[in-house]
């Protein structure tokens, strides 16, 4: 801007037919070679993410594929399996979305969760009120 003339060095690759077309200064190529790294490192991050969420998923998957084999075993087979079953045999979790998502997005799932599990809740209710009105539940006492 203020009409200085500078000196510049250029160095030219020798082995190269044509000569370069773009100039540009170390401190470019140094943030450019940063900017690269950073990049690597978050692809590295999401590839690790994705290879887990996976993994959890399919496993998950499975799981749930073997309890539909499980449905269709003799009564025998089933009642010998449901005699050595716990509680603990139920409860399988390894794939859970929200491990997965960004905040924003974590917090619209909580949100729905939320407000399903409220319509639960006031399912619940109202069928309690049907069944209170209707005395489904009460059983009359054998005499004795």
């Amino acid at each position: 801007p203020s009409g200085e003339q500078h000196r510049e060095d250029v160095f030219e690759d020798s082995g190269e037919d044509q000569p370069p077309r773009l100039l540009v200064s170390l401190n470019s190529v140094t943030a450019l070679k940063q900017l690269c790294e950073h990049e690597h490192a978050r692809h590295d991050k999401v590839v690790e993410i994705l290879t887990t969420c996976r993994a959890a998923y399919y496993k998950e998957l499975r799981w749930l594929r073997d309890q539909l084999h499980e449905a269709y075993r003799t009564d025998e087979e089933t009642t010998l399996r449901k005699s050595r079953l716990t509680p603990d045999d139920f409860e399988v979790y390894w794939y859970e979305p929200e491990h997965y998502l960004d905040e924003v997005t974590r917090e619209f799932l909580l949100l729905c969760i939320r407000e399903t599990n409220r319509k639960l809740i006031d399912e619940n209710t109202r069928l309690r009120d049907v069944i209170e009105q209707r005395n489904i539940l009460e059983v009359p006492v054998a005499k004795t």
